[in-house]
């Protein structure tokens, strides 16, 4: 719903802007993206920086990429996981956007 009244938006974070930029830019940027896995294939250690809220259920793989651009994130995904299928990439609210973010700030601090 905010985002039929608001063009750009603002995240705090410890009393400081931590994000600022237009509603359309910043929902263009992120996607849920699920993964499917090969059952050999072992998590590597150093997924990419801007997978937020990695989790893993059996064979699934789910993240918010926070970055996604449809030409790149693709290529990168098969670059780190080269036996993992694309499940589902798909589009996040302003809401699921805040709340991903609010979800990795916690852990940071954890």
């Amino acid at each position: 719903e905010v985002e039929r009244f608001a063009d750009r938006v603002a995240i705090l974070r410890e009393g400081m802007v931590d994000l600022q930029e237009d509603v359309e830019t910043l929902l263009g940027r992120f996607r849920q993206v699920d993964l499917w896995l090969d059952d050999s294939s072992p998590l590597p250690g150093d997924l990419l920086k801007r997978w937020l809220n990695v989790e893993q259920a059996g064979r699934t793989l789910r993240f918010i990429d926070g970055n996604y651009d449809e030409d790149r994130s693709r290529g990168e995904y098969a670059a780190v996981l080269p036996a993992a299928k694309i499940q589902d990439v798909r589009p996040m609210t302003l809401r699921e956007i805040f709340v991903t973010l609010a979800r990795s700030y916690r852990v940071k601090v954890s």
